[in-house]
């Protein structure tokens, strides 16, 4: 085996680690309040807490770009999944505002560490027609004729939509008239 995948293989792997990533945070976030609300937490607090994990993410997610481009997407996905359970696991055993906000603030870490490497799948393998198109930033084959033809075609349909067309013509006299 030359170490490709197909395109099948390439949607499958991706498919699988999207729904990891995003099915446990829906099962959990519709009970996530009742935790917290059990062990003294009014909502204002929840709400509070809460809102940590919103404020790392905006603080994180553009310099977690550049950690994945540098160490590497996967080693920086990994990363992200052991913050992840730690922050599970300080979420079990919170039992005071200041837990829970720890809890929540590592939860924000992960997201701002994992959002860049499993999204950057689309540059990495870009698929187009069921075909892998490019794969680890690399071309394996572009029909140049095919792509330039499409562009074209779609230009003029945006000429010819915005009703532009009849202004784009040059002057009959336009070529060997000008003056200088």
């Amino acid at each position: 085996m030359n170490g490709t995948l197909t395109a099948e293989a390439v949607r499958r792997r991706y498919l699988t680690l999207v729904a990891m990533r995003w099915l446990p945070t829906g099962l959990l976030i519709p009970v996530s309040i009742l935790l917290p609300a059990e062990r003294g937490l009014s909502l204002s607090e929840i709400g509070l807490a809460a809102a940590g994990q919103g404020l790392f993410v905006l603080f994180l997610e553009l310099p977690t770009g550049g950690l994945a481009d540098s160490l590497g997407r996967k080693r920086v996905l990994i990363s992200s999944s052991l913050v992840g359970m730690a922050s599970v696991v300080i979420y079990l055993a919170a039992d005071s505002f200041g837990a829970f906000f720890v809890a929540f603030a590592l939860q924000g870490v992960f997201r701002a560490l994992d959002s860049g490497p499993l999204e950057a799948w689309d540059v990495d393998t870009v698929l187009v027609d069921g075909r892998v198109l490019m794969e680890g930033r690399r071309v394996r084959s572009v029909n140049e004729a095919r792509v330039l033809a499409a562009a074209e075609r779609e230009g003029e349909r945006m000429v010819e939509r915005s009703g532009v067309a009849p202004f784009m013509g040059l002057p009959d006299r336009f070529w060997g008239h000008s003056r200088y």
